[in-house]
């Protein structure tokens, strides 16, 4: 073998070695690191810059809200209509909010990936929370039948690709009537979450609750038992909002 091979493999093999031996030492000293590049990450903002960062945020997700369509002009819901008594109760403002994607745990308050933020617990504000801080009331036997269907915090994990929605059948007509009772508005919230931190987007859907797999759909269009529980809420209920809470296009 001639010198010039030789010193050549021997390059690459020192090279190698080094790429081994850093990895190695920076995985092993990952948190040092990321301090010495980026800082303890303690926040020094003042209480000006804070509430500055808050509106903007509350900006951002209020300019990415679409109307897609809105029939017999039903949003929004006015104040008139609602003392009209057209939507609620007459005890005041109440809605049923269905959808598993629309429970605590289901519901969707943050991007994924590059759109990720972290939001403190105490600024957390869930839908059933928004609803009720502007004075609304939430069937709440509603929403202890989802947390008794899944009450599982799939976090934003690729567990979440996982589609949770009961089967029509398992809303009794003893739920739907009370339903009914409670508001004639029904709100059907749907949630995808797809990003870098799942992976690629499902080509199928795979579900919860012994409902296995349907090949014939991917994961980021409707499941058919969302589709029967908009074509439930439709038979039963004067006025039907569908919400899609998604970070991905659907």
């Amino acid at each position: 073998m001639s010198p010039k091979k030789i010193i050549t493999l021997t390059s690459v093999a020192l090279i190698s070695a080094a790429f081994v031996v850093g990895d190695v030492y920076a995985t092993r000293y990952a948190d040092m690191i990321t301090t010495f590049l980026c800082g303890t990450a303690t926040s020094t903002a003042s209480e000006e810059t804070m509430a500055a960062s808050d509106e903007l945020c509350q900006k951002i997700g209020q300019e990415g809200i679409t109307l897609l369509k809105n029939q017999n002009n039903t949003l929004p819901l006015t104040e008139k209509a609602l003392e009209d008594g057209k939507y609620t109760q007459a005890d005041g403002k109440a809605i049923n909010i269905f959808g598993w994607a629309g429970t605590n745990q289901g519901f969707l308050l943050s991007g994924i990936g590059s759109g990720a933020s972290t939001i403190k617990e105490e600024k957390k504000v869930t839908l059933y929370d928004a609803f009720r801080k502007q004075g609304w009331k939430v069937n709440e036997d509603l929403e202890d039948f989802y947390t008794d269907y899944d009450a599982t915090d799939y976090g934003y994990t690729a567990n979440r690709i996982k589609l949770i929605e009961p089967d029509a059948s398992d809303y009794s007509d003893e739920l739907i009537w009370d339903c009914q009772d409670y508001s004639g508005i029904a709100m059907v919230v749907v949630s995808r979450v797809a990003g870098e931190n799942v992976g690629e987007v499902p080509t199928r859907q795979t579900k919860t609750q012994g409902q296995g797999q349907d090949e014939n759909r991917t994961y980021l269009e409707l499941s058919t038992q969302e589709e029967d529980l908009i074509d439930l809420c439709i038979k039963n209920f004067e006025t039907v909002i569908v919400l899609v809470n998604s970070s991905n296009q659907m």
